[in-house]
């Protein structure tokens, strides 16, 4: 049986999915709320940094996506810090590095399983703005989004 068919696997994954889409849901909400730094300019019809990170995902993403990137970065982990260690270990699990070592304790031979390297908090920082946050941003719509959609 692959590991991903293992019920127990399936459980923790899908719980591991439904806890990061709540943090994703979060973030957006947080990033909705906040009025600077808008980076698009003074002249903006946007009115939050979220609506700023919806036209680069749904446009391009400017010179600033950096920045921006950052922001929803630092929200994910601030936000991390509200989930109990269990529930931190699950959304690692999601991750590149936590299914690795988990593929490598399952198959380790003779029950030497490998050491637990640690959460990569990063990690799951970056697997939440990519599975939830962003595209929460690709199917937002407002009225200044589209404006400034249209103007570019």
């Amino acid at each position: 049986m692959a590991l991903t068919d293992h019920p127990a696997y399936r459980v923790v994954s899908e719980h591991a999915r439904a806890l990061g889409s709540r943090i994703g849901l979060l973030v957006a909400s947080d990033l909705k709320r906040m009025r600077e730094p808008l980076l698009s300019g003074d002249d903006t019809c946007l009115t939050s940094v979220w609506e700023e990170i919806c036209v680069q995902v749904q446009g391009e993403e400017s010179h600033f996506w950096g920045a921006y990137a950052q922001i929803m970065r630092d929200q994910v982990l601030a936000r991390l810090q509200e989930v109990s260690r269990p529930e931190l270990e699950m959304l690692w699990l999601r991750t590149e590095s936590g299914w690795d070592w988990l593929w490598d304790v399952v198959n380790a031979e003779k029950g030497e399983a490998p050491p637990h390297p640690g959460i990569d908090e990063d990690a799951v920082a970056q697997w939440i703005v990519q599975d939830f946050i962003k595209p929460l941003a690709e199917e937002y719509e407002s009225n200044s989004v589209s404006r400034f959609l249209r103007r570019t």
